[in-house]
């Protein structure tokens, strides 16, 4: 949220061949580091968006905080003391 870092972040993918970045789907956008914004940039640039839920679905807006992935996977019902 602070200029300062958007303008960093924009200046390392003007030399960057890959930005791989892990966030709901469009959340950088509204700071000027969407896909569209940094191939403004550099052109040639990867832009890899990963979230936990995907880009489109239901669930998409969904943050993937470990906890809640693992028990929506089923993990938590393998863990912890029995009882």
């Amino acid at each position: 949220s602070n200029p300062r870092g958007g303008q960093a972040v924009r200046s390392l993918a003007r030399h960057c061949d890959v930005l791989v970045e892990n966030f709901r789907p469009n959340a950088l956008a509204k700071y000027g580091l969407g896909q569209q914004q940094v191939a403004e940039v550099n052109p040639k640039c990867i832009y890899a968006s990963l979230s936990a839920f995907g880009q489109s679905g239901v669930r998409k807006n969904q943050p993937g905080y470990d906890v809640a992935v693992a028990a929506i996977g089923g993990l938590l019902s393998i863990t912890g003391s029995e009882g």
